[in-house]
């Protein structure tokens, strides 16, 4: 064992030993001398700081959150926190029992001590101690290096930066050496059933590819996602090379690719072929002689020769149209299209008479419902929120979380409804980019804890436009009042955070479903916000909205801002347009039937 993993495991031992409150005088000095003199466990302690929010103002409701995540479960409308606080397991005694701060220790730092060492207990309850031992430990030994407290922001904001250039990066594929400087082409978002050629590099859920990787197939399918929102169905057996972002070469096997309008021109480069999509939907198959076929599913797309022959004349073609290339022709031929023999997603689309009666589906941009995530086992990590294909939402903009440590999961709640229960602490989901208008209408179905781990400035944000400017925040407040905004970019004087189209509702009840819709119309110069159908305020939107980013599900993506949201998330609606009051009711009312919604409170 290295000195390294001699201090890391010394250091485990003393956590342990100070969290039962069983630590002498000599292990204290020894935990402090540790945390002092070691550059990674203070590095690891500021990693963890994503839970450094429990030691705010908000501390003081850590009971009544325990109360919503063990009763969630059991009840979705009991509004009576002591109640079920009463109902709770034995933690809560703990809770009670914990020795109160004599007046000698009622300073700042020892109210932190205190409280953080029974968060300490309640995480390690949850199998989390190793996320905020460091943390505990830095607030008991707190009166002797407040210096270092007082950087604690500091070590958490350089943490987290590390994270998500971490983050950014990903994992590399088995049998492949990460490249530390080139940017990554894609992203694995999906496997079914996967065999890889012997020697080949392997990839796993949330790997990245670079340049030059090799995807060798010999059986199973394979879902990439591009940073322009491209994705690429690879089905095996399968021989494709990642070339840059916006192409790739297939030797042999299919691809199915869809590529949204803003990120067209993605090429596949062929033995015989090359295709050049238009912002469409294709498929892409190579047999064993190098000879092309390319299915059009949707949209256009041009191909020519690229063989033996040199470079032919430019073809095009378009939805339910297919183009054959062989080696032995200078010119590609017309054949029928055959779209069956692709593998297009690997989540299948829902047949419509399957699906929910939802009233709205002109302009629709996103549908994220729990009750159709492809999980039945409650508690598991939802890794893939797939996206409901319907009416105008024909580009699949599924919501994903790659690291697998901050998963939301699956669960039903008291009515036995499923939801997406995010733990106000780390988790979150994201799409790739989607393209947005100058008019959004959103909504949200959610049941919020009674507290909040989350920051006043933020809340915990339910739906999140974007990391840049301008962006659409629909976020519940510490209070439980929920708000609509737009932030429109830094002020040029003064670099403060310009907010436009800012409207705040009424404190919503917790631990009951509750629809709230946030509606930005920069085109009409108009922004609303609405809860269980009723408007809460209508304000200006003179900032415009259009852009490429991510929509983010459950935080801000950047934990300093500490917005995570503590709740269910049961339906996420997003719409292109600024619906009228006639279908925003319409919505309304299918969406307080599905979750026996009170409208008009």
């Amino acid at each position: 064992m290295s000195a390294i993993d001699r201090n890391e495991s010394e250091l485990r031992r003393l956590l342990l030993v100070a969290l039962d409150g069983d630590a002498t005088d000599q292990q204290l000095a020894q935990l402090n001398e540790l945390l002092l003199a070691d550059e990674a466990a203070r590095r690891s302690a500021s990693r963890f700081l994503q839970d450094d929010s429990i030691l705010r103002e908000e501390i003081g409701t850590l009971e009544t959150a325990l109360s919503f995540l063990q009763q969630a479960g059991k009840t979705s409308k009991s509004t009576d926190a002591e109640a079920a606080a009463n109902e709770l397991p034995p933690i809560v005694d703990y809770f009670q029992r914990s020795a109160v701060p004599d007046e000698s220790s009622r300073s700042t730092t020892g109210a932190i001590r205190g409280k953080a060492l029974r968060v300490a207990e309640f995480v390690n309850a949850h199998g989390l101690a190793v996320a905020v031992a460091a943390l505990v430990l830095f607030a008991a030994f707190a009166w002797q290096y407040n210096s270092l407290l007082s950087r604690f922001d500091d070590l958490y904001e350089l943490a987290a930066l590390e994270d998500a250039e971490k983050s950014r990066g990903g994992r590399s594929g088995k049998n492949r050496a990460p490249s530390p400087t080139t940017p990554p082409v894609a992203r694995v978002t999906g496997l079914d059933d996967c065999m890889w050629s012997e020697g080949a590099a392997e990839f796993e859920f949330g790997d990245t590819l670079q340049p030059g990787d090799h995807l060798q197939l010999t059986q199973g399918v394979l879902q990439l996602t591009y940073d322009t929102g491209a994705k690429v169905v690879v089905e095996g057996p399968v021989d494709l090379v990642m070339t840059t972002g916006i192409e790739a070469k297939l030797a042999a096997g299919k691809i199915a690719a869809a590529v949204p309008r803003f990120a067209r021109g993605y090429t596949i480069l062929t033995p015989t072929a090359e295709v050049v999509d238009l912002g469409t939907e294709f498929g892409v198959e190579v047999d064993s002689a190098g000879d092309s076929e390319v299915h059009v599913f949707d949209g256009d797309v041009v191909t020519r020769a690229a063989g033996e022959h040199g470079v032919g004349a430019l073809v095009h073609a378009k939805q339910d149209e297919a183009v054959a290339i062989n080696g032995a022709e200078a010119e590609p031929r017309r054949i029928r299209f055959d779209g069956a023999k692709f593998v297009r997603r690997l989540v299948p689309d829902i047949p419509a008479d399957k699906l929910p009666s939802l009233p709205i589906t002109s302009n629709l941009a996103l549908w994220l419902a729990a009750d159709l995530i492809p999980i039945e086992k409650e508690g598991e990590p939802v890794a893939t929120w797939p996206d409901i294909l319907i009416g105008d939402n024909r580009f699949p903009d599924d919501a994903w979380q790659f690291d697998e440590r901050l998963c939301p999961i699956w669960v039903r709640d008291g009515e036995g409804r499923p939801a997406v229960r995010f733990d106000g602490w780390s988790n979150y989901l994201a799409t790739s980019p989607m393209e947005t208008s100058n008019q959004q209408t959103a909504f949200v179905v959610c049941s919020s804890s009674p507290a909040s781990f989350a920051s006043a400035q933020h809340g915990g944000i339910l739906l999140k436009y974007g990391l840049d400017a301008p962006t659409l925040e629909l976020t519940m407040l510490t209070d439980h009042r929920p708000r609509g905004l737009v932030w429109a970019g830094e002020a040029v004087k003064n670099k403060n955070p310009t907010n436009v189209g800012i409207v705040e509702g009424a404190p919503i009840a917790p631990l009951a479903p509750c629809a709230v819709a946030y509606q930005y119309d920069a085109v009409g110069n108009r922004a609303e916000l609405l809860v269980n159908g009723v408007s809460q305020g209508v304000t200006s939107a003179p900032r415009p909205l259009e852009q490429h980013a991510k929509k983010y599900v459950g935080s801000h993506a950047q934990p300093w801002y500490e917005a995570y949201y503590l709740g269910n998330i049961y339906e996420i609606l997003v719409y292109d347009a600024a619906l009228d009051q006639a279908d925003c009711n319409k919505v309304f009312q299918y969406l307080s039937k599905r979750y026996d919604i009170e409208l008009g409170r």
